[in-house]
């Protein structure tokens, strides 16, 4: 699970080189952008020019520096929306950084970023005078200052990711399990992990490795309750803010996913067809999916065609689980203690997936996640609150779907029909 961010600035947080933009004040940002451009391309030492740019701020105010940036700052597509998430999510941040501190204060204070990494120009009162090189800590100082920060914090390279847009990040990159490359120079995507055009994609890279943290945990769980023979079965779908989380009691061997021989995704009703039923009825499985998921055969279902279905499933907003992971051979019915040793697990999958909507189907896995007593037929169409770490969520009960269930279909869907119009469209005005 990704616990501390790492991310570079000019080019990465914002989209342009801010210091050239500052030291315009001065009239000197084509200078500037001279000195930046003959390091980018290995004519001058990099400490160097940057002690000559920060010079050409002498006599620049503060109050100047913040003006400026308030007229444009600058940020790269999705910036805001990633620390946004970041901070609702605890994840610490550290913005590093070639630049000065007062510049990068000013970016901590608007995105609520954790620490900052910079360097500390001389000041007279309010006003720059500029920079020595014995000012800078280090030739690496980046890369020294988020060690620091790392070793301070205590934690691992696995739980750290990196952003960056060139080769000056590639040292900064050995500090973290997962690199993420925004607006790619100098060759530095061979070095990524992934490589995205907009900040916010990287939500989706954090949920997913939590995610995947997460099932290997569901997967330990399969030895003990589940049949040995088979494989758990988690979840797939839309895996940041959903529209709609639907939550079934746990699979069986019917999903053909759950074979030890089946290398795709693990993910809920493979190689079944009743349950498509319902998404097709709301709307939320395109038709061609759907007629192909009626004519093919449990056999016929590929690794292929199995992403296929939940790449549809996610481009429709849903997310689809089972409050227990463990599969069985057959549907009999697991006791509420088997349930409970799942309900902490799956308490952090909303926290990762965060749905607006999350959907219980049946008595017993809704008497679980909302700890009372639950019949179903007494509470349609009422709305649940549950907080999880300090954020609420809306939770629905509704008859479970397939098996003996499939006698109340048509109370799921009116009620899922309710829920799509009463709590959904009024916030996205489509599903």
């Amino acid at each position: 699970m990704i616990k501390l961010v790492l991310t570079d600035f000019d080019g990465t947080l914002v989209a342009e080189d801010i210091l050239d933009i500052i030291c315009g004040i001065n009239g000197k940002e084509a200078e500037s952008k001279k000195l930046n451009g003959d390091f980018i391309n290995g004519k001058a030492d990099g400490l160097v020019s940057l002690k000559k740019r920060v010079d050409f701020l002498k006599g620049v105010s503060l109050g100047r520096i913040n003006e400026k940036l308030n007229e444009n700052k600058y940020l790269t597509n999705g910036a805001k929306e990633l620390f946004e998430f970041l901070e609702n999510n605890k994840i610490k941040t550290v913005l590093h950084s070639g630049n000065i501190i007062p510049v990068l204060d000013y970016y901590k204070n608007i995105l609520d970023i954790s620490y900052i990494v910079g360097n500390a120009p001389r000041m007279k009162g309010d006003a720059i005078e500029g920079i020595e090189l014995e000012d800078f800590r280090s030739k690496n100082f980046k890369y020294d200052g988020c060690k620091e920060i790392i070793e301070k914090l205590g934690i691992i390279k696995s739980e750290i990711l990196a952003i960056g847009d060139s080769p000056a990040d590639s040292k900064v990159f050995k500090l973290a399990g997962t690199k993420v490359v925004i607006n790619p120079k100098g060759g530095i995507e061979k070095e990524a992990d992934y490589v995205v055009d907009n900040l916010f994609d990287v939500v989706d890279i954090i949920n997913s490795k939590s995610l995947k943290e997460l099932n290997k945990k569901f997967h330990k769980l399969q030895d003990k309750y589940g049949a040995q023979e088979l494989d758990a079965i988690c979840n797939g779908g839309c895996e940041s803010n959903p529209d709609i989380c639907f939550v079934f009691m746990n699979p069986t061997s019917k999903n053909i996913a759950s074979s030890k021989n089946w290398k795709g995704i693990k993910s809920p009703w493979i190689g079944t067809k009743n349950i498509w039923d319902l998404f097709h009825t709301l709307n939320l499985l395109d038709k061609d999916i759907y007629n192909k998921i009626k004519s093919i055969k449990a056999s016929e279902w590929t690794e292929q065609f199995a992403e296929q279905v939940y790449e549809n499933i996610a481009d429709n907003k849903c997310y689809i689980t089972n409050l227990g992971k463990c599969t069985q051979l057959d549907a009999r019915l697991l006791p509420d203690s088997v349930y409970q040793q799942y309900l902490d697990l799956f308490l952090q999958e909303i926290e990762i997936v965060k749905p607006k909507v999350i959907i219980l189907f049946g008595n017993q896995v809704s008497s679980i996640v909302l700890d009372e007593k639950i019949s179903v037929s007494q509470v349609r169409k009422k709305k649940f609150e549950k907080e999880i770490n300090s954020n609420t969520y809306k939770f629905y009960s509704l008859h479970y779907p397939v098996g003996n269930g499939r006698f109340n279909i048509d109370k799921t869907t009116e009620d899922l029909e309710w829920i799509i119009e009463n709590e959904i469209k009024p916030l996205t005005h489509k599903v």
